[in-house]
């Protein structure tokens, strides 16, 4: 005979078995999003960037008020400022929502969620519920100490209103609504690409390229772009007076997840194939690179709204320097806060921000006469050119970089760039730089000085991407062998 066996069960105990229902995807990614370091200095950053922002452009507008023409003084509205600051700040707040998914395909969390949530409607609501909830509650709070910290300033020329005011309240909270859509529409482009880098740069280009672009469309086109634009919906919701987008002093549209470890660790862990880590900055680095960041935003800011009365925005951020600068200024700061700096698409952002700052040091130096007779000209031109190529040299990218495709998305805006200016210059006969001046130095001297500036690209970028390499290479040559461990047989 025979002994029958009966089968094993295959439920595992202590569970019930139970599918996971919409509660609990909830409170999962309640958990996920308020455990991850990178959202609480996400957060801090924004709140910062739009406060500080907020009391920046009421000290701009108090200072400059009687220069302004009657028209200008009109548009003047007490939430202009904060209007202003949700402009530069709604990035961060983009970049959270960005972050939220991508983090979850680059780490490969996401095999796991959708084996125990398969229905990837009920996932993805649920993580844009939880993130729109925490970044609405966030968002309100910033609107409204925003609000009070630019009327405490404005009240220096009796500009500053109350929440009384028509229209005020409703867009002090709108303000906090309008940070929760751009993180939930930051969520969807984070989910079509599924990469951190190509996702942080479409938000970019949807909050403020294509803002820059609507803003000298002529006729109908503009007007059809400018209503469909993310931008001028929030400055809809900003404006007290409502409708349309927000046009102040005179109609001029302003501009605007799982840490890495260390290399090291027990013995016997396998090394990750084809990446190898570069030598963590130390702790004393990232206020340093906190405060050039910082200095470089600062001074955009500043020089921006010096030269507003008389440069409209479209100008303004015409200007290779300015673009340069700020993307200088968000590298910096990305590379400084300790859930993002080992991330590979900030070390893709360095790496690009190195090439821009360069570009722009070699360029003023040799083709405009390098001389600077102001602070924001000491900071555009020679501090931030010189302090980001240097963070990377010294400190380069701890991931490694695919030489031909970084090169060519690093080289992709340079290239825009060139065409945004030429197509701008032919239509407006305007040209930031004396040496794209088509019209008066013609087509074969600007594309003389064209095809030098774009070598000087390639072979700034290739050096930067070789010394990465090098430094990669000296890393992993200079590593203490890993301990071997014998072990005799017994027989």
């Amino acid at each position: 005979m025979s002994a029958t066996v009966a089968p094993a069960s295959s439920r595992v105990p202590g569970r019930t078995g139970k599918k996971a229902t919409f509660a609990n995807v909830l409170a999962s990614e309640w958990t996920k999003l308020l455990t991850v370091r990178s959202t609480f200095w996400t957060l801090l950053a924004g709140a910062v960037v739009v406060v500080g922002f907020s009391a920046l452009w009421a000290l701009a507008f108090t200072s400059s008020y009687d220069q302004l023409s009657a028209s200008d003084r009109a548009s003047l509205a007490p939430t202009s400022p904060m209007q202003i600051a949700f402009y530069f700040g709604e990035v961060i707040f983009g970049v959270l929502g960005v972050l939220v998914i991508t983090a979850e395909y680059s780490t490969g969390m996401i095999r796991t969620a959708l084996t125990a949530m398969p229905r990837r409607a009920r996932y993805l609501g649920a993580k844009a519920a939880v993130l729109g909830l925490v970044v609405l509650v966030v968002g309100v709070v910033v609107s409204f100490a925003s609000f009070f910290v630019s009327q405490l300033i404005l009240a220096g020329k009796d500009l500053d209103g109350s929440l009384g005011d028509p229209g005020v309240l409703r867009s002090v909270i709108g303000g906090g609504v309008w940070l929760a859509l751009i993180a939930v529409m930051a969520l969807g482009i984070g989910t079509l690409l599924r990469h951190t880098a190509g996702s942080v740069v479409t938000v970019f280009v949807v909050l403020f390229v294509l803002g820059i672009v609507g803003g000298f469309l002529p006729g109908r086109w503009g007007d059809t772009v400018n209503k469909l634009l993310p931008s001028n919906a929030g400055g809809a919701i900003l404006s007290p007076q409502g409708g349309g987008a927000a046009r102040p002093l005179g109609g001029a549209r302003p501009v605007r997840a799982l840490h890495a470890r260390r290399a090291g660790g027990r013995a016997g862990a396998v090394r990750e194939a084809g990446r190898v880590r570069a030598r963590a900055p130390r702790g004393s680095l990232a206020p340093w690179r906190a405060g050039l960041g910082l200095l470089a935003l600062a001074t955009v800011s500043v020089s921006f709204a010096i030269q507003l009365p008389v440069l409209d925005p479209v100008s303004f951020f015409s200007y290779w320097t300015t673009l340069s600068n700020l993307a200088g200024g968000v590298a910096l700061l990305a590379g400084s806060v300790p859930g993002l700096r080992h991330r590979r698409w900030v070390d893709w952002l360095r790496g690009a921000a190195a090439l821009y700052l360069a570009i722009t040091g070699v360029v003023y130096a040799l083709l405009l006469g390098g001389g600077v007779g102001s602070l924001s000209g000491w900071v555009e031109h020679r501090i931030m050119p010189v302090a980001v190529p240097l963070d990377w040299l010294l400190f380069s990218a701890g991931h490694r970089l695919a030489t031909r495709r970084t090169m060519l998305s690093w080289l992709a805006f340079p290239i825009g760039y060139l065409a945004y200016t030429l197509f701008h210059g032919a239509v407006t006969s305007w040209y930031p730089y004396p040496f794209f001046d088509a019209a008066h130095r013609g087509y074969a001297v600007v594309t003389g000085y064209t095809i030098a500036i774009a070598g000087t690209a390639v072979a700034v970028a290739a050096l930067l991407l070789l010394w990465s390499g090098l430094r990669r290479r000296a890393s992993r040559l200079l590593r203490p062998a890993r301990a071997v461990t014998w072990v005799r047989e017994t027989p």
